[in-house]
């Protein structure tokens, strides 16, 4: 399946003439700003641009599009609207995704693909600058070596989102040869490439030492050594992440994604948000309780009362809201189920209508991050967590060998949170492995609540815990599909490629 020239060079013209990339228009879209761009990429600053503009276009992956819509159908948070496509993927029975470049919510696939192919087009023009010449003075070594680790980080970055979300996608970098044209490969091959690229990102940063300025990736600024650790983070996640179910998440490379979360991030990753362009929709509209509640299928597992069995035993149309009754202080306070816990708290009945489905409705919202509400699109929007990569080190423990030492690593890892946050009851080398897996599973979905889009929905996946039929990935969208003559196909609800596992007792 091929594509042309044209399809890359999209939006690199607006940024160097100044205004934000937005994602906005079709990739195939002739720019009449050529000259510019060929002026700009003969210039440092403008090839610098290039890179510097890269991390917020990947952004948007964070924004309404697909964050929503795939927080609902993971299961992480519920709601009835139709915005984002949250309701045609929340619906029970899972209906396949409407791939039609007609509908009115395919931004759901269109921008996950849009955007990373514009930041992928953005790099490759870079890095051939690069190549070029363009950054050969010695007063610009920094510079380069500063562009070529970013460039390679980010590449890596961009693949692996596609690879986490698209069934199949090009590989694009300055060695692609668009006169024979771009074809689709599996995602399992974008992923090894994702890895691939960032693994040269660390390389970079082990051989050389800058800093990248704090509006590259808003209000971080990073250097080498933090830039290494980053990339390492992103490799442990795509590779643990990717797969498609409980067999692919089995046989993971678990060696490799403890080596790598090892050699992580030791704080939260999480760039600030501006009141403008740098903003995410997990704290703006994740935590609004008359936008979006917490799903019970992530909240609910945390109830000790009856009332969750009784929810899950209902059939779906029958299910209504009940109230938690848990001693985990996160989801409540020590007043029981309507006193507000540290991370949710209850908000009475939800503003959604009925004839949407009470299966939808919940009690709770998240607010962890009210903060970014409260203070209009400001603060820190945490994208990839300490806690992520000690629930990654827990669950490879668990996959290379349960017992022994890293037995109690494992239990060690998981009551950093249990125990110090959620002020549980201790896990226990005594507990089952059965029980140790539903604790670090446990774990990683409410200390990520509302973080990186999709995660709920991609580790859910490789663990079966999806609702039956729901889709294991997405197809590539019905714009580009059009545009390379190829058929458009779709996958979800018992078409393509459907989730046959279960997360609750199906009783319809």
């Amino acid at each position: 399946m091929y594509t042309s020239r044209k399809y890359i060079q999209h939006f690199i013209f607006v940024f160097i003439i100044g205004f934000l990339l937005t994602g906005c228009v079709d990739l195939a879209v002739e720019n009449p700003n050529e000259p510019d761009t060929e002026r700009a990429l003969t210039e440092v600053e403008g090839v610098e641009a290039m890179f510097a503009g890269s991390f917020i276009e990947y952004w948007w992956t964070q924004k309404n599009y697909p964050f929503m819509a795939l927080s609902v159908v993971g299961g992480e948070l519920t709601s009835t609207f139709a915005d984002f496509g949250m309701y045609d993927l929340g619906r029970i029975p899972r209906e396949p995704y409407n791939n039609n470049p007609t509908y009115e919510f395919r931004g759901v696939n269109w921008w996950p693909w849009s955007d990373n192919y514009t930041v992928l087009s953005l790099i490759r023009d870079g890095m051939e600058a690069i190549e070029f010449g363009v950054m050969d003075d010695p007063e610009d070594m920094e510079a380069k070596y500063r562009a070529q680790a970013f460039g390679r980080f980010m590449q890596g970055v961009s693949h692996g989102y596609l690879a986490l979300f698209f069934d199949q996608a090009y590989l694009l970098d300055e060695n692609t040869d668009l006169e024979v044209g771009l074809q689709l490969r599996p995602y399992h091959e974008v992923k090894q490439f994702a890895v691939e690229k960032l693994q040269e990102a660390i390389e970079l940063c082990e051989e050389h030492s800058f800093t990248i300025p704090g509006d590259w990736i808003h209000g971080l600024e990073l250097t080498n050594h933090d830039l290494k650790r980053l990339a390492h983070s992103f490799t442990a996640r795509y590779l643990a992440s990717t797969a498609r179910t409980p067999e692919e998440r089995a046989n993971v490379s678990w060696d490799q994604v403890l080596y790598h979360a090892e050699r992580g991030m030791d704080e939260d990753f999480a760039p600030e948000g501006d009141g403008g362009a740098w903003w995410w929709t997990g704290g703006w509209r994740g935590q609004r309780p008359t936008f979006a509640r917490a799903s019970y299928f992530t909240i609910g597992r945390a109830d000790t009362s009856s009332n969750y069995e009784a929810w899950e035993n209902t059939p779906y149309r029958d299910r209504t809201p009940f109230l938690i009754h848990t001693a985990d202080r996160r989801i409540t306070g020590e007043d029981g189920p309507e006193s507000p816990g540290i991370d949710f708290e209850y908000s009475g009945p939800a503003p959604f209508p009925p004839e949407r489905g009470t299966y939808f409705f919940s009690h709770y919202v998240h607010t962890r991050y009210r903060y970014h509400i409260d203070s209009g699109a400001y603060g820190a929007m945490p994208h990839l967590t300490v806690a992520e990569l000690d629930m990654l080190k827990a669950e490879g423990l668990y996959h290379l060998n349960p017992t022994g030492e890293n037995r109690q690593r494992i239990v060690d890892l998981i009551n950093l949170t249990r125990v110090e946050r959620g002020e549980l009851p201790p896990a226990t080398v005594d507990h089952s492995d059965s029980d140790l897996l539903e604790m670090i599973k446990y774990e990683k979905i409410i200390e990520t609540f509302n973080t990186f889009s999709g995660l709920q929905f991609f580790d859910r996946r490789g663990w079966g815990d999806l609702v039956p039929g729901t889709l294991l990935h997405f197809p590539v969208p019905g714009e580009e599909l059009e545009m390379i003559l190829e058929p458009i196909y779709t996958h979800g609800g018992g078409e393509g490629d459907s989730s046959a596992k279960r997360f609750y007792r199906d009783r319809r």
